[in-house]
């Protein structure tokens, strides 16, 4: 019903999972900046597969962008993965509250420049949020 291909989260596979804001199209920052954020995470996981799944207002084309990734649709909702045990090896974003559907993969909260103060702001929330969790 989505058109995902699932094997690209085969287990025997290291993936790497990118969940992207809209920030660019709704002014946080500048499409140039958002996509430095973006190609700064697929660096660091350049040894996995990496899948990035846009944010639903999200009108970038990944595909284009990236064309050493595998995108998801951006209305594909990510809670299904872990309803149908679908783990990445690690799940990143900058601000994403979808992190903490993730229990049984990595975290990875994007720790460069985000441009804007109460982008830094709703990091920090999402940093506490994750580590209330990971004690509970």
């Amino acid at each position: 019903i989505f058109n995902i291909n699932l094997k690209n989260f085969n287990s025997e596979n290291k993936t790497a999972l990118i969940l992207t804001e809209p920030f660019s199209e709704e002014k946080y920052m500048t499409l140039d900046e958002e996509l430095t954020i973006y190609t700064n995470m697929i660096e660091k996981f350049k040894e996995m597969t990496v899948i990035i799944k846009p944010h639903p207002r999200d009108l970038k084309n990944y595909n284009e962008l990236f064309p050493n990734t595998t995108v998801i649709g951006n209305h594909f909702p990510i809670e299904l993965l872990t309803l149908i045990n679908i783990n990445p090896t690690v799940v990143c974003s900058p601000i994403s509250t979808a992190l903490l559907n993730f229990k049984k993969s990595e975290i990875y909260v994007y720790e460069g420049e985000l441009y804007d103060s109460r982008l830094d702001k709703y990091r920090e929330d999402l940093i506490k949020i994750l580590k209330a969790k990971n004690n509970e």
